[in-house]
């Protein structure tokens, strides 16, 4: 019987490819097998993640609400590190894999135990610099405590090689041996053959978060698709709209943008199948981005629409695809005007290729390793 904890703060439901993950695990648990997933409550009104059996137990200890007073914050932080530390304490798991630094300090008590022989494994959804950790209180102490025991681990991973890169290098350490790959796939369930044309109108969807209007190109993308009078259609998915966004929406009415509102992540390779093309606004802002292959991309992908993404995210520039189709194409998103629209749509014929970035694939190690 295998006894596994795994820390996630935050909420499950805004991190899909955790959602995959603990899919994955699941189906490869024994009858008697136990896992405790110790996350919080989204804020957001969203479909909660439902185990697919009963090995599988979800813990949500506490709602988590970024807006809140820094003690109420801090209380809720207290509350979750206590709660998970004393139930562990009881389930005695001899594997934990905790999410991102603010996850970390359950973790580094549980390994710190006296007589622990715990097997840790950690995985990064993001990459944050020094700069960053410095900013912020918990997160710059809590990485002083789990870069401790990282030697311990038998598993860390990034998503790409670019922010695995850029961690051995913040580390300034002898080169970790216990080091992985992890990349944000969607099931195999998602793939779906791609359409042999794309027609007038070309349809265009974004799906995800929108923090802030200085963060996406969400303003050269408007104006871009106003200027073309119908020839191209965007759709818009969103369950977290900053205000200055939604004024931007209200300012910039536009008959041939549609602003939706969340759709669940169930939903969305239906969803998804009815597009042309799936779009990546980020800009460069930081470290993070600029190396990033948002899993999106992946998504889009598996449903056979092409991607557009602009250029200055490097970590996504090897997934380029300019003429075999599904097509990966990097943007200047500061000058769409000059697109040639006939030819980034056109998908010649003998060009289609295999999709085959699938989450199944991308978690066999590590649910291997948990599994041994």
């Amino acid at each position: 019987m295998k006894r596994i904890a795994v820390f996630h703060f935050n909420p499950l439901e805004l991190y899909p490819p955790a959602m995959n993950f603990l899919d994955c695990l699941q189906r490869s648990l024994s009858e008697n097998d136990r896992v405790l997933i110790y996350t919080t409550r989204p804020a957001v009104k969203t479909e909660l993640y439902l185990p697919m059996g009963d090995q599988i137990i979800v813990k949500r200890i506490t709602s988590y609400t970024q807006d809140l007073a820094v003690a109420k914050r801090m209380f809720q932080y207290l509350r979750y590190y206590l709660f998970s530390f004393l139930q562990c304490i009881r389930f005695r798991p001899s594997k934990v894999l905790y999410y991102e630094t603010i996850s970390s300090f359950t973790p580094y008590l549980l390994m710190k135990w006296p007589g622990s022989r715990i097997e840790l494994f950690i995985h990064y959804h993001e990459y944050m610099n020094a700069e960053e950790y410095s900013r912020m209180f918990l997160n710059k102490i809590f990485h002083r405590l789990e870069r401790k025991i990282y030697g311990r681990a038998k598993w860390i991973s990034h998503t790409n090689k670019y922010r695995m890169q850029l961690f051995l290098k913040d580390l300034e350490e002898p080169v970790l041996t216990n080091i992985f790959i992890f990349p944000n796939y969607p099931p195999a369930a998602w793939v779906f053959p791609a359409r042999d044309k794309i027609t007038r109108p070309v349809k265009l969807v974004y799906v995800g978060a929108m923090g802030s209007l200085e963060s996406l190109y969400l303003r050269e993308t408007f104006e871009w698709i106003r200027c073309k009078s119908g020839a191209i259609l965007l759709d818009i998915y969103s369950f977290n709209l900053s205000d200055d966004i939604k004024r931007f929406g209200t300012e910039m009415s536009c008959a041939f943008i549609t602003w939706n509102g969340s759709a669940a992540y169930s939903e969305l390779p239906d969803l998804l199948k009815q597009y042309d093309i799936g779009l990546i606004l980020y800009k460069g802002t930081s470290s993070n981005i600029v190396y990033s292959a948002s899993n999106k991309l992946f998504e889009y992908l598996a449903c056979g629409l092409d991607v557009w993404y602009p250029d200055e995210l490097k970590g996504s520039r090897e997934y380029d695809s300019p003429t075999c189709w599904p097509k990966v194409v990097p943007l200047d998103f500061k000058e769409l005007h000059q697109l040639d629209i006939d030819e980034i749509i056109d998908r010649k014929p003998g060009k289609r290729r295999h999709i085959d970035y699938t989450c199944e694939t991308a978690c066999d190690n590590l649910v291997t390793l948990l599994n041994a």
